[in-house]
């Protein structure tokens, strides 16, 4: 079963939260497990010398995949500044939260913790992350996009940096379909076309995790500014209305794992489905065959689809001072340079959504 949690960055707003968050409920599982816990150091490259050192160290609940990209990143940041040295430690994601929580106040915890935007407006409250307002200028302000940005203030606090966009996208297999589908028309005449030459009905969701992010595509919202639900208005009418057009692809499902399960046996050109599901379908489908693209037009309204997105945030550490607090935030702000995000977004490697 496909689990999204979504921030809402589209359809509803992010508030700070009063409890603490659960590691469970706030992301999909992950593509791989690995259950030990592993803790390395990488190697020191020949670099210039470095006035700076100092210690990071990094918990995170990543894939091996996304931690061979990672240590890459580490290693072309060393080979600036060779003389800080960098401790990876995982935890399964259920536990990295509270795992996190066992040693915040103590000698023991991270400098930098990678996850979820949800936990942020928590961790802040509580003091456990540093507000990096003080440290984030109109430059690397500039660097990240302004959704992405959302997702990582609270007030006029910026509780973390975000890494990375997590949420629902539009895979396709371009060994089937070599050139992306620009609009509805052509996602549902491919539907088609499959079903013709390959005997395959494409299942389209239309959960609610799916179906109601389309709501923006009609210019609404699911909810009043109340909070309670909005649907007696012209735009919940052209949502009908879409999402009526789009099962004309063939069928519908409801929070199934149907759509995937056809999209990774190569039966089915296209997907809609979770970012974070990108490193199983590459490999099932091969290196090269998977794509992820820009949500299609609407043609009745001249608006794309959307997915919900939220994003994975660096935190930086209360505590974290000194050198290691020089190092740590230095690492941080690296972590979002083209340099890196070229790194980690390689679709063959972390896959990760720049």
């Amino acid at each position: 079963m496909k689990h999204f949690f979504f921030a809402g960055i589209l359809l509803i707003s992010l508030v700070g939260c009063t409890s603490a968050p659960t590691a469970t409920d706030q992301l999909p599982p992950p593509t791989a497990e690995v259950r030990v816990e592993v803790t390395e150091e990488t190697p020191v490259e020949s670099a210039p010398d470095s006035e700076i050192g100092g210690e990071v160290i990094i918990w995170l609940d990543w894939t091996p995949t996304e931690l061979d990209g990672l240590n890459q990143v580490i290693e072309a940041f060393r080979g600036r500044y060779p003389d800080i040295r960098f401790s990876i430690s995982y935890r399964p994601q259920e536990s990295l939260l509270d795992d996190f929580l066992e040693v915040a106040d103590t000698d023991h915890r991270p400098t930098i913790l990678l996850g979820p935007s949800p936990w942020g407006p928590w961790l802040l409250e509580q003091e456990l992350v540093q507000d990096l307002s003080p440290y984030v200028d109109a430059q690397l302000e500039q660097t990240i996009i302004p959704l992405a940005w959302t997702q990582a203030k609270t007030g006029r606090s910026i509780h973390g940096v975000p890494l990375e966009l997590h949420g629902n996208v539009l895979f396709r297999n371009s060994s089937l379909v070599p050139e992306r589908l620009r609009t509805m028309d052509e996602l549902i005449l491919e539907a088609k076309a499959s079903r013709e030459a390959r005997g395959v009905i494409q299942p389209v969701d239309l959960g609610f995790y799916l179906a109601t992010a389309f709501m923006t595509t009609c210019g609404g919202d699911l909810f009043a500014p109340s909070g309670t639900p909005d649907l007696l208005n012209e735009a919940s009418v052209c949502w009908m209305n879409l999402l009526k057009d789009l099962s004309g692809t063939g069928r519908v499902v409801f929070n199934e794992d149907v759509d995937q399960d056809l999209f990774k046996t190569g039966e089915t050109s296209w997907y809609m489905g979770g970012s974070n599901q990108t490193t199983q379908l590459v490999l099932e489908l091969g290196e090269g065959n998977v794509s992820i693209d820009r949500w299609p037009l609407y043609e009745a309204t001249n608006r794309s689809l959307t997915g919900y997105v939220w994003t994975e945030n660096a935190y930086l550490i209360s505590g974290t001072e000194g050198i290691n607090l020089e190092a740590s935030w230095g690492f941080m702000r690296f972590l979002v340079t083209s340099e890196a995000q070229d790194i980690l977004s390689d679709p063959d490697g972390a896959g990760h959504l720049p």
